[in-house]
């Protein structure tokens, strides 16, 4: 309707029968992003305990305890930032959160995605930047086997594919972005904002020792299929490159803060490595 006071009615294909609607009440004053936080108001626990698994993904996506919900909440502030419909943004919700909580993976989850997207809230940059770079952080491990050599290519390939259908503009550049994780040892790191996503990606390997010594049991731990030698061979090497690079963080910010202590944590594992 007109007025100073609107309600709009979203129709959702997805959605289980009497539940295919959200009302967005607001006012010509409220910014329209402010809408896709509140989204899902008229799920009672009644209906909703009624739902299959599937579907319950919707209070992942849109019901989530305080704590937790901001980071998917910016999935989709940032789906609305890109103009890309409502509809297809949930079901790609459901995509990601499907994969990163797969039960193979330990480390490659929504909390690196959630680290992150923490990470670059600090850096200096705004605009279609800081969007490409959201956009690459959410889809850069989607594809994920430690047993398989085209993970990135494929992630890469899903994140085009689905942004190109979405009309969003940088599509090729996000899909560049994820393609050189594949190989940060030799990546040729051409802008700013590829460098900005290495580090990101790569900031584990500066945290506090505590949080790596974590992150390296979860590696492990998504390598199972690996015998004892295989493992410390292969991740001994893949460290050893890293910690031989003149810079591991490619960014002023990044080494900066965390140089020292990531270099530091390497050596630490290394060590522990050669030792079994």
């Amino acid at each position: 309707g007109s007025g100073p006071f609107r309600i709009v009615v979203c129709a959702i294909a997805s959605a289980p029968p009497g539940m295919c609607f959200f009302v967005f009440p607001y006012t010509d004053r409220t910014a329209r992003q402010d809408l896709w936080a509140n989204c899902v108001t008229l799920f009672t626990s009644q209906k909703f305990s009624l739902l299959s698994p599937r579907q319950k993904r919707w209070n992942y996506c849109f019901l989530m305890p305080e704590q937790n919900f901001d980071p998917t909440h910016r999935w989709f502030d940032l789906c609305y930032r890109s103009h890309i419909r409502i509809n297809e943004a949930v079901s790609m919700c459901n995509e990601l959160i499907d994969a990163y909580n797969e039960p193979h993976r330990h480390y490659h989850t929504m909390n690196h995605v959630y680290s992150c997207l923490n990470l670059l809230d600090g850096l200096p940059v705004t605009g279609e930047t800081k969007d490409k770079l959201e956009f690459a952080i959410w889809f850069h491990d989607v594809i994920y086997d430690s047993a398989s050599q085209t993970n990135e290519i494929e992630s890469a390939t899903l994140a085009f594919n689905w942004l190109e259908h979405s009309d969003v503009s940088y599509a090729l550049e996000v899909k560049s972005m994820i393609e050189l994780s594949a190989d940060y040892v030799n990546a040729q790191l051409t802008n700013e904002t590829e460098k900005f996503f290495h580090d990101l990606d790569l900031a584990i390997l500066g945290s506090p020792k505590v949080t790596y010594q974590e992150y390296a049991i979860d590696i492990r731990k998504e390598y199972e299929h690996m015998s004892d030698s295989e493992f410390t061979a292969g991740r001994s090497s893949f460290l050893t490159k890293i910690i031989e690079k003149q810079k591991i963080f490619q960014t002023d910010a990044f080494h900066d803060l965390f140089e020292e202590t990531a270099r530091e944590n390497i050596r630490n594992e290394i060590e522990q490595l050669t030792q079994k």
